[in-house]
Order: structure tokens, then C-alpha cells, then sequence
């Protein structure tokens, strides 16, 4: 009986394997990437990524991936509204994540090469804020000066000319829109990656600061 079981369970999984593939890799990444907000210069600052992938593509070349990556972001913003932040005009962000991707696409096959095939994907991240430091300029009587944000997810108090300003922390959770599109060369996939955030990342500014990361990947898959 138990013989029996396992001969119609295989019978039934081959034509799956047969029309299936799961790909797992390992991607490197580099960009630009910034902090979107309404009332303060937004700046571009650079994004570096690595990690692994994992995907599946069914009978219809229908593709879904996820993985696990690490990300560091370096931002700036300039500027501050003195309305809403008196004394700071600018702060650095240097930023350490933890993502997760949930994005689904297609594989088109083309005719002009044999082995070279056009992926468009598209879905959800998911990012934890590890750890990170800062920079914030304060300024005060016509003078100014940078002054270190030991971690930009807590709260911390620095004590300028007998005076304490306290800086509010970011967020850790962010979640966001990626965007994807490359072309897959036998094991090696290129892409362009758009990813948009959707959490406002600002604790205490009477102010949304969302991320925005541009970037371009490189995939080696071990199973093709």
C-alpha cells in the first residue's frame, strides 16, 4: 500500500518538475538612492546591496522571487524648513537594512537570440533598519557645525553652547513598490531595479520622508 502511495505521488509531481524550474543565486547590486521628502533638498547618495535569490518559474514562464538581502544607503538631506526643525540645516544618513522582496513577472522569449530572454517583474519589499549612523548640522548665531548621530533609529541629545537639541529618530520598518526589468543570459541575470517606499520614515518632523533607491543588479544562478 505504502508503495503504491509513493508511485502515484511521484507520477503526479514529475509533469510539475517537468514544466518547472527553482533558481536560487546570489545578487550584487549598486546605485543611488535618497530620501523623498516635501519640504527639504532631497539629495541622491550612493546604494550598495548583496544577498541571495530564490525563484520559480512555472509552465507559463510565470516568474515569482523572493530572497534575503543586505543593504547600506548613504543620504543626505539640506535645507530643513526652520518652521518645522529650528537650528538644523542639513543631516547625513548611513544606514544599514535587511530586505526582503516579494515581486512576481514574466520571461519572454525573443527570436533574435536563443539564449537571451527579457524579464519584467514587479511587486513588494520589506526592509528592517539594522543599524546606522548620522551627521546633523546645527547652527546657531550665524555659526554651524556637524555633530554625530551615534544610531539614527533612537533618539539622541546633543548639548551645543550650553543648549540641548534632540534629534528624532527614523523609522526601522519600511515597505515599499519594486519595480524590475532585465535580460537573463543562460545563469547570469541584469536588471534595472526602481524600488519607492511607502512609509513615512519621519518619527517626529511635522513632515513625510519617504526612500527611493535606483539600481542596477547582477544575478548568477546555480540552477538554471
Amino acid at each position: 500500500m505504502k508503495k503504491t502511495i509513493i508511485v502515484i505521488l511521484f507520477s503526479l509531481a514529475m509533469p510539475l518538475t517537468s514544466f518547472a524550474q527553482i533558481n536560487y543565486g546570489v545578487v550584487v547590486a549598486a546605485g543611488t538612492s535618497k530620501m523623498v521628502t516635501a519640504n527639504f533638498q532631497d539629495n541622491w547618495g550612493e546604494f550598495y546591496s548583496g544577498g541571495f535569490s530564490l525563484s520559480y518559474t512555472d509552465k507559463n514562464n510565470f516568474i515569482y522571487e523572493t530572497g534575503l538581502y543586505f543593504d547600506y544607503r548613504d543620504l543626505k538631506i539640506d535645507h530643513y524648513s526652520s518652521e518645522l526643525s529650528p537650528n538644523v540645516d542639513g543631516i547625513l544618513y548611513h544606514i544599514n537594512d535587511l530586505k526582503i522582496p516579494f515581486i512576481f513577472g514574466t520571461k519572454i522569449d525573443n527570436g533574435l537570440f536563443s539564449k537571451l530572454n527579457l524579464i519584467i517583474q514587479g511587486g513588494m519589499f520589506f526592509s528592517y533598519g539594522l543599524n546606522g549612523k548620522g551627521k546633523i548640522y546645527y547652527f546657531s548665531d550665524l555659526h554651524g557645525d556637524w555633530y554625530n548621530v551615534n544610531n539614527v533609529f533612537k533618539t539622541n541629545n546633543t548639548i551645543i553652547n550650553s543648549t540641548s537639541y534632540e534629534y528624532s529618530p527614523l523609522k526601522r520598518f519600511d515597505t515599499g513598490i519594486l519595480l524590475k526589468a532585465g535580460l537573463k543570459y543562460q545563469q547570469f541575470y541584469f536588471s534595472l531595479n526602481s524600488e519607492t517606499g511607502l512609509v513615512n520614515l519621519n518619527s517626529y518632523y511635522d513632515s513625510k520622508i519617504r526612500s527611493s533607491s535606483l539600481y542596477l543588479s547582477i544575478a548568477y544562478n546555480f540552477a538554471k
